[in-house]
């Protein structure tokens, strides 16, 4: 009876519903933590996120980077969120926004291209867009700060 315990089973559940980007995420799924509240503890987040996602590429392990990468959408959203709701001008939100949906984008095609290799993009020629749009954010932390 060693049928049973192969391949099938740890294939199915990270491609399976929580996988299709035009469905929001349930966000209890994972059970994992409160969300951020502030826009600076979203941020921290991201960028540790973002962390396991490199180095899961930079080691060669694509299907590490699968659990942050389901998460980074469910963070983005929260982030923003938070901006959205935050004291800060039109022109600051509109510019954390816009580097937002960089992101989403970015890490969309990723993800895109991990469930079928025809499409999206290697998470190496999105990497520069990514850095960018978050030293964005991270630029409006510091400034939140002082």
């Amino acid at each position: 009876g060693d049928h049973d315990h192969g391949d099938h089973d740890h294939g199915d559940h990270d491609h399976g519903d929580g996988s299709d980007p035009s469905l929001p995420p349930t966000g209890d799924d994972h059970g994992h933590h409160q969300d951020a509240e502030t826009y600076d503890e979203a941020v921290t987040e991201l960028l540790a996120t973002q962390k396991a996602i490199a180095e899961a590429f930079a080691a060669g392990k694509q299907d590490d980077a699968h659990g942050p990468l389901h998460d980074v959408g469910h963070l983005l959203g929260n982030t923003e969120t938070l901006i959205e709701k935050s004291e800060m001008d039109d022109d600051t939100k509109k510019k954390l926004s816009e580097a937002i949906e960089q992101l989403f984008a970015a890490y969309g095609a990723v993800d895109d291209k991990m469930h079928n290799s025809e499409k999206g993009k290697d998470y190496s020629d999105v990497s520069e867009q990514i850095e960018n749009a978050l030293s964005e954010l991270k630029a409006q932390v510091n400034i939140s700060k002082e």
